[in-house]
């Protein structure tokens, strides 16, 4: 699709970067009347829409990341996201979608007719930059807190 845009001769390493954008926009749920609006609201734009697809990839085939950023996070975080597995959990739902992401975030509406309930609306995996920051935050505030118990 990006070749019949930009045309054949475009440089390549661009088209690459282009189509991997456009696959997560399409796996995100993007249409044609989203989609620049999604590009510009993403974290780090078209780069960063890169980098998450790519990393998806990456985490699809198996493979670990291998960028410095990816390496300092898991020897950064690595504690915290122990204290979150060790968190109990507040309650359970069957993921439809399970995917090869250990953590995700799930965007959830409280129903005011049932009090106290709540409904996953959404799963966003750990291939998002924007999510990452959300984990490392709670992975921080778990160690914290469970430090706090102890």
């Amino acid at each position: 699709m990006v070749k019949l845009v930009f045309g054949v001769n475009y440089d390549k390493t661009r088209l690459s970067e282009y189509a991997a954008a456009l696959s997560l926009a399409k796996r995100q749920g993007q249409t044609p009347e989203t989609v620049n609006a999604f590009f510009e609201d993403y974290p780090g734009g078209v780069k960063g829409c890169v980098k998450a697809e790519r990393s998806h990839r990456r985490i699809s085939s198996g493979d670990r990341p291998q960028s410095h950023q990816n390496e300092s996070r898991n020897e950064d975080s690595s504690e915290a996201f122990d204290a979150l597995r060790k968190l109990p959990a507040m309650g359970e739902v069957i993921d439809l979608g399970a995917d090869a992401a250990e953590f995700v975030v799930a965007i959830g509406r409280r129903t005011p007719e049932r009090p106290g309930t709540m409904e996953i609306v959404d799963i966003v995996d750990t291939n998002s930059s924007l999510v990452e920051t959300i984990l490392k935050h709670a992975a921080k505030t778990a160690a914290e807190r469970l430090k706090a118990a102890h």
